[in-house]
C-alpha cells in the first residue's frame, strides 16, 4: 500500500513538472478592423522583464510557461492580455482614441504626444477634410493653440492665410514659419493638397525647433503625407461644392440723398462756394424715374459682382501594395470662381508616393508631385480695387448703358469699375510646380536609422 501511494505521488509530481515546463509560443498580431499585421508590437510575459517584438508580418516567437499571461502593446493600440494555452496564439489589437498616446513628428524622429503637448500641436488630415476650403493654411485656422491664421483676401488663388506662431519674431523681417514636407524644406503650405495630408505637427518652442537653427525661429510646420498600405487596393473619392457670396457691404445713399449731402458738405466748408448739384437736378431726380440717360440709379454692386462665386474640389486616391511594395496615387481638381467677371482660379494636383522594402531593414521611397495653377483676373485693375470702388460709387453716377458701353462713373479720370472688370483685358498667369524626392532608409541599430535623400523642386510663373 505504501509503495502504491509513493508511486502515485511520484507520478503526480512528474505530471506537474511536465505541465509547468517552458514551451515555445509562436503567434501573430493583427489590427482588429483591417486584419493587417502590426509591426514592432511588444509582447512581454506579465511580471517578467523578458519580451519580444513582432516582425514586419506581425509574427513573434517567445518561450513561456503554459498558463502564463502575455501582455501585448503597440503605439496607437489598446493593451491586450492573452493567456498561453498552447503553442499558437493570434492577437487582434484595437486602435485607441486616446490622442495623448499618438505619435507626433518632430525634427529628429517621433515622440508620444503626451511628452510634448506644450511644445507641439498635431492636426490630423481628417480634420482638414471637414472644411470645404481652397487653401490648406485657412483649413488650419483655430485648430492649433498659439498659432494665428489671418486671411487678407477672399480673391481666388490669393485667399490663403498668413501664419504666425506665438507672436511676431521680427519687426521688419518675415515671421513666416519654416515648412517641411516629408523631410523636404521649402514651398508653400497652400501647395500641398489637404486630401493627401496624413498629419501636421507644429513645433512652437525653441527646444523643439532647435535642430533647424535660425530657420526655425518663427516655428516649424512638419507635414506628413499619406503612404500606401499593404493589402487590397483601395479607392477613395472626396468631393465638395460651395458658393461664396459677399457679406457686410455698406448700404449706399440714394441718388437724391447723395446730392443733397454733397451740397451740404460744400456749404459747410464755404457758404459762398458753388454747389456741385443744382436744385433743379435734385428736383428732377425726385420727380422722375431713373432712365439711365438723364436720371441714374446705378446699382454698382449688382453690376460688378456678377460672377457666381462657385467653388468645387474633387479628389481621388488609389492606394495599396504588398509586403514588399506600397503605393499611393492622388489626383485633385480645384476650380474657384470669383465674385467679379474674368476672375477665377484653377488648380490640378498629381501625387505619387511609393515605398519598396528591399530588405527587412532597408527601404527605398520615392515621391513625385506635380501641380499646375491658373489664375485669371482683369488686367486693367486689381479685383480688390474694383470691389472697393463698386461699394463706394454714388448711385447718381453713370455706370453702364449697354454691352461694352460704359459711363465715366462721375470720375475725372473716367475709371469705371464695371468696365475694368468686364472689358479691360485679361491677365492669365500659369504656375507649374514639380517636385521629386528619392530616399534610402537603413536601420543600423535598434532606434538608430540612417537616411540618404535627394530632392529637386522646380516652379515658375508665366
Amino acid at each position: 500500500m505504501k509503495k502504491s501511494t509513493l508511486l502515485l505521488l511520484l507520478l503526480l509530481v512528474s505530471f506537474m513538472g511536465v505541465k509547468a515546463q517552458d514551451i515555445k509560443v509562436t503567434g501573430k498580431v493583427t489590427e482588429a478592423t483591417s486584419g493587417q499585421p502590426v509591426e514592432s508590437a511588444s509582447i512581454v510575459i506579465k511580471g517578467k522583464t523578458r519580451g519580444v517584438t513582432t516582425n514586419a508580418n506581425g509574427e513573434f516567437s517567445i518561450v513561456a510557461k503554459q498558463g502564463a499571461i502575455l501582455v501585448v502593446t503597440s503605439i496607437g493600440y489598446e493593451k491586450k492580455e492573452v493567456t498561453v494555452t498552447d503553442a499558437g496564439i493570434s492577437v487582434s489589437l484595437v486602435k485607441t482614441d486616446n490622442t495623448l498616446a499618438d505619435v507626433v513628428v518632430i525634427g529628429y524622429g517621433t515622440q508620444r504626444k503626451s511628452s510634448v503637448t506644450s511644445a507641439i500641436a498635431t492636426v490630423k488630415g481628417e480634420q482638414l477634410l471637414k472644411r470645404p476650403i481652397a487653401s490648406t493654411s485657412m483649413a488650419l485656422q483655430g485648430l492649433v493653440p498659439g498659432m494665428v491664421v489671418q486671411q487678407g483676401s477672399g480673391q481666388p488663388g490669393a485667399d490663403g492665410g498668413s501664419i504666425i506662431i506665438r507672436g511676431y519674431g521680427s519687426i521688419t523681417g518675415s515671421s513666416t514659419p519654416l515648412i517641411i514636407v516629408d523631410g523636404v524644406e521649402g514651398g508653400s503650405l497652400n501647395d500641398i493638397d489637404p486630401n493627401v495630408i496624413e498629419s501636421i505637427s507644429v513645433l512652437k518652442d525653441a527646444a523643439s525647433t532647435a535642430i533647424y537653427g535660425v530657420r526655425g525661429t518663427n516655428g516649424v510646420i512638419l507635414i506628413k503625407t499619406k503612404r500606401g498600405q499593404s493589402g487590397k487596393t483601395s479607392i477613395a473619392f472626396n468631393s465638395f461644392m460651395s458658393k461664396q457670396k459677399p457679406t457686410n457691404f455698406p448700404e449706399l445713399l440714394s441718388a437724391v440723398d447723395n446730392m443733397i449731402l454733397n451740397n451740404e458738405a460744400v456749404t459747410n466748408v464755404n457758404p459762398l462756394a458753388p454747389l456741385p448739384y443744382p436744385q433743379a437736378l435734385i428736383d428732377l431726380y425726385k420727380t422722375s424715374a431713373a432712365d439711365n440717360l438723364s436720371v441714374f440709379n446705378t446699382d454698382w454692386k449688382g453690376l460688378v459682382l456678377q460672377n457666381n462665386g462657385l467653388m468645387q474640389n474633387h479628389n481621388i486616391i488609389i492606394s495599396g501594395g504588398s509586403e514588399k511594395v506600397n503605393f499611393l496615387a492622388s489626383g485633385t481638381y480645384l476650380n474657384q470662381q470669383g465674385l467679379i467677371a474674368n476672375n477665377s482660379f484653377n488648380k490640378y494636383d498629381l501625387r505619387l508616393n511609393g515605398d519598396v522594402n528591399i530588405t527587412r531593414k532597408i527601404k527605398f521611397s520615392t515621391d513625385l508631385y506635380y501641380t499646375k495653377s491658373t489664375n485669371i483676373q482683369p488686367a486693367g485693375m486689381a479685383p480688390t480695387e474694383i470691389i472697393q470702388r463698386a461699394i463706394s460709387m454714388a448711385k447718381n453716377f453713370p455706370g453702364k448703358f449697354g454691352d461694352l458701353m460704359y459711363g465715366d462713373a462721375g470720375q475725372s479720370n473716367k475709371i469705371n469699375p464695371i468696365g475694368a472688370a468686364e472689358a479691360s483685358g485679361i491677365n492669365h498667369a500659369e504656375t507649374p510646380t514639380i517636385s521629386l524626392r528619392f530616399a534610402f532608409t537603413a536601420e543600423l541599430l535598434k532606434n538608430l536609422n540612417l537616411e540618404a535623400a535627394y530632392n529637386t523642386r522646380s516652379s515658375y510663373t508665366e
